[in-house]
């Protein structure tokens, strides 16, 4: 017999099994019983996200964040949409929503950083930028400051930031060409 639950249950398990497409359907089904309604919402968005159609899953966590306004959680997944979209103004007023309800939340400095270099505002990225560098910097972000500076016209300053991405930030030579290839369009 089917009940909410156990499609709940069927859909979480093709999710895990990556067949997405059977997991939404499913997960759509399972939104008709009313039950975990936020739980099947968030995983219905989720399932969106991986199928690519970030505009569809912007729409669920939309009422998801009607339901629980204060989530941060939503609101990353918001403005996430929102850069997979390609709308990185919308984006960044979502990321700074959460900086403002969770102040010293290291996690979203790296999303303004990268959305505040999308949409010009390079002083803004180069702030954030400098603050993931002094506090445990991961690999791309050694080459995203990179990129500000090379926006910004400081070449040498820019090929500084590129070498010790490779140099320090664990970047082999093929991974930095890769991930320097995939944000060519945006320098």
């Amino acid at each position: 017999e089917q009940t909410g639950e156990t499609l709940q249950k069927a859909a979480y398990c093709y999710q895990k099994l990556g067949d997405f497409a059977k997991a939404l359907e499913t997960y759509r089904k399972a939104e008709l019983y009313d039950q975990n309604k936020i739980w099947t919402l968030k995983k219905i968005a989720l399932c969106l996200r991986s199928l690519k159609r970030p505009a569809e899953a912007l729409e669920i966590y939309q009422l998801v964040e009607d339901l629980e306004p204060d989530n941060l959680n939503t609101h990353f997944a918001i403005g996430y949409c929102h850069t997979e979209a390609g709308q990185y103004q919308e984006a960044l007023k979502h990321f700074f929503r959460i900086e403002y309800l969770s102040p010293g939340n290291k996690k979203v400095w790296r999303p303004i950083a990268w959305c505040s270099f999308l949409t010009g505002k390079y002083d803004q990225a180069k702030k954030y930028y400098e603050m993931l560098l002094s506090d445990n910097p991961d690999k791309y972000d050694q080459m995203n400051m990179g990129h500000v500076q090379w926006a910004t016209g400081n070449r040498t300053e820019a090929l500084n930031y590129y070498r010790q991405s490779v140099k320090t930030g664990g970047f082999s030579e093929a991974e930095f060409m890769a991930s320097f290839d995939e944000d060519l369009q945006h320098l």
